[in-house]
């Protein structure tokens, strides 16, 4: 079982009498985890983790998470505090809770504000709202009217409240019912019980949640102490976050000095023009200390000096055409390791292919134990009547799917000027699976919930790699440019269809 709907109805049921009325003495933000400070007969901290690795919440009663301040937390801190949690709802049978906030102010006006809070995956999204559900801010979230979020969340399928008798099969338990993910379906199914019925016995067996207690599982006396657990523990691509984001932080740094360098290399430009202006003196053999308003070296003679100045200019053009050069490569060396990072944050890559990547840029965070016995996933490939498409979900599968997979003749697509995957199309352009390419290159791009999203396209043979740049960052020749819009019904299916 993941942290699906049924999940989450348990554990607003197992938290609700110790968060109702508690107070809110401090907000907290640390990388997609917002912790609140609460008070109910004692300080406790109500935890919500909105990364795509593993988004859920818990109380605890020991928080470690440093504090960063980023604008959502700061709408949080003026609205919420001092508030009390007077409900906890959750939305249809989905993975969406809403909490409610009730504030006294000093005037006797009572002040309600509602969190809204979306565990979904690399698409979970939070929203704050007045009592009459006009949103006041977003984190992360596309839409910008709360209509738009609650009619996201309705469904045809039945909520799992209303089960009265086990259906047939797992299948139809998954396809009937809302929120309940494929594990939850085959173990009610294999257990015989109705969703409402369940003995709660919380454990994780091969890496997955359960309600259930499986045998050979880990077991916790709780669904908030599985939380707990899951929000504590080391989460296998964190190490490499940390130490991606410190090279991105030096790389940044090595941007600013050389920028600096172009700068004072730019305040040479103006020997050109002393020396030149030197050259009107007829006696340029004479040794002076100061010429025409110019300074000048009275050991040499004023030829020396000219001399020298236009040494000095020509040196300094020479050093701009270089320092631009390498602030073109560095500028592509953080766009490659925004694109690691954005890969680590969607969970598309794995441990085994950051390996693969890094080391062929002469990094290496882990130690690679069987290299030989690891099968690493190539790409994904979508094949039709009349086209294939070659997709790469991270920088290892870019590089494949672009420098190996695709023909001359074959369509490249990628976001313009964003983190994004590799679409290969190789078809007719005329066919609806062009469409579907450069929609795919949308849909898995930093700008997936953005609208008019720019795509560029073009033929495999204008694609070149960039010397010295891993083969996941390329440069295109000639290319034209598409903007696409994602319809809720493209985002439903491909996003099953295709996530893992």
């Amino acid at each position: 079982m993941s942290f699906d709907g049924l999940m989450l109805y348990y554990l607003i049921r197992e938290l609700k009498p110790k968060i109702i009325n508690s107070k809110i003495n401090k907000i907290y933000y640390n990388n997609k985890k917002f912790i609140f400070e609460v008070y109910n007969k004692k300080v406790f901290f109500l935890k919500v983790d909105l990364s795509p690795q593993s988004n859920r919440f818990h109380i605890d009663y020991v928080n470690n998470e440093k504090n960063h301040e980023i604008n959502f937390l700061l709408l949080l801190k003026k609205h919420l505090l001092r508030s009390r949690i007077v409900s906890i709802q959750q939305y249809n049978s989905d993975r969406v809770l809403i909490l409610e906030f009730h504030q006294e102010s000093t005037y006797n006006l009572n002040k309600s504000h509602y969190l809204i809070l979306e565990f979904m995956g690399k698409n979970s999204n939070a929203y704050l709202t007045d009592k009459a559900y006009n949103l006041l801010g977003k984190y992360r979230g596309k839409n910008t009217d709360t209509r738009k979020i609650f009619k996201f969340h309705e469904s045809r399928k039945i909520p799992f409240t209303e089960m009265k008798k086990i259906p047939s099969s797992p299948v139809e338990i998954f396809e009937k019912y809302e929120g309940l993910s494929p594990e939850t379906s085959r173990e009610i199914y294999e257990y015989q019980v109705l969703p409402l019925e369940i003995n709660v016995s919380p454990s994780i067996f091969k890496n997955k949640l359960s309600l259930f207690d499986k045998d050979g599982g880990k077991r916790f006396s709780s669904i908030n102490e599985i939380m707990k657990y899951e929000f504590n523990k080391t989460k296998p691509l964190n190490k490499y976050l940390k130490k991606i984001n410190y090279v991105i932080k030096l790389k940044s740094n090595k941007l600013i000095k050389l920028n600096n360098e172009i700068d004072n290399n730019k305040n040479n430009f103006k020997l050109q023009k002393e020396a030149e202006n030197l050259l009107r003196f007829e006696n340029i053999k004479l040794k002076r200390e100061n010429l025409y308003g110019i300074k000048l070296n009275p050991k040499i003679r004023i030829i020396d000096n000219i001399n020298l100045k236009f040494k000095k200019y020509k040196k300094a053009k020479r050093a701009i055409l270089k320092i631009k050069e390498q602030i073109e490569i560095t500028n592509n060396e953080i766009d490659f390791f925004n694109s690691l990072v954005f890969n680590i944050e969607t969970n598309t890559i794995t441990s085994d292919e950051l390996d693969k990547v890094l080391l062929e840029k002469n990094l290496q965070f882990t130690k690679i134990k069987n290299k030989n016995k690891t099968k690493l996933k190539k790409y994904v490939e979508i094949s039709e009547q009349d086209y294939v498409i070659f997709l790469g979900k991270n920088a290892y599968q870019n590089n494949i799917v672009t420098h190996k997979i695709a023909k001359p003749k074959d369509y490249f697509f990628h976001v313009k000027d964003a983190q994004g995957s590799h679409v290969i199309y190789r078809g007719n352009i005329l066919s609806q699976g062009f469409n579907t390419a450069a929609k795919l290159a949308a849909f898995h791009s930093k700008l997936k919930y953005s609208k008019n999203i720019p795509i560029n396209y073009t033929m495999k043979k204008n694609v070149k790699k960039i010397p010295g740049i891993h083969g996941s960052k390329v440069m295109l020749t000639k290319y034209k440019t598409l903007l696409v819009n994602l319809d809720e019904k493209f985002v439903n299916i491909w996003d099953n269809k295709y996530k893992d």
